[in-house]
């Protein structure tokens, strides 16, 4: 582990001499080969094939580099690329084992849970899922139209209000509404 600290340490030492994304790739490539494909590949499954690593390493210096070009010094970048001081988004199913204080659940509508009807268990386990990431609160949204492609229609949550009505008989979570146009 001291090992990887200090090629990380040197990475960075060096990131203040490169100037082009290239560049970036190539002292990306370099510390991949100082701590050794072969240890990447077998701690890490997705690495197991060197054309992963290699699409990841290029895509990864590619938007490092734009993230330094907006900010013009690596401190920021990293942060940014990084995601430091961002909220972050994503799927019920990516959020499974992580915890948050406050939880905001987008569309609590049936088209959100679209195999209600034939996967009840599995889409009532889902939504516990969501419920549970949160430690202090969370709130959900539903939108009465969505004007998206595929949503493009009005929504409702018929199919899904016993998830509705559970949150409300539950006594463990306050329901309140707001209204917006």
């Amino acid at each position: 582990m001291n090992n990887i600290l200090l090629i990380s340490q040197q990475g960075l030492d060096r990131l203040t001499s490169i100037n082009t994304s290239d560049n970036l790739l190539v002292l990306m490539e370099e510390l991949v080969d100082k701590i050794g494909y072969d240890k990447l590949a077998t701690t890490y499954e997705q690495y197991n094939q060197r054309e992963n690593i290699d699409r990841i390493l290029t895509s990864t210096a590619e938007l490092l580099w734009q993230e330094f070009i907006k900010y013009d010094n690596w401190t920021d970048a990293l942060n940014g690329f990084t995601g430091k001081d961002t909220i972050p988004m994503m799927t019920i199913h990516k959020s499974k084992g992580l915890e948050y204080d406050v939880v905001f659940f987008i569309g609590l509508e049936d088209g959100a849970f679209f195999s209600y009807d034939s996967e009840t268990y599995e889409e009532n386990c889902t939504f516990f899922v969501a419920v549970s990431r949160a430690k202090e609160r969370i709130d959900f949204t539903f939108s009465s139209k969505r004007e998206l492609a595929r949503f493009n229609r009005d929504q409702t949550h018929h199919t899904i209000d016993i998830l509705h009505k559970t949150l409300k008989q539950s006594e463990i979570v306050k329901v309140s509404y707001e209204y917006c146009i």
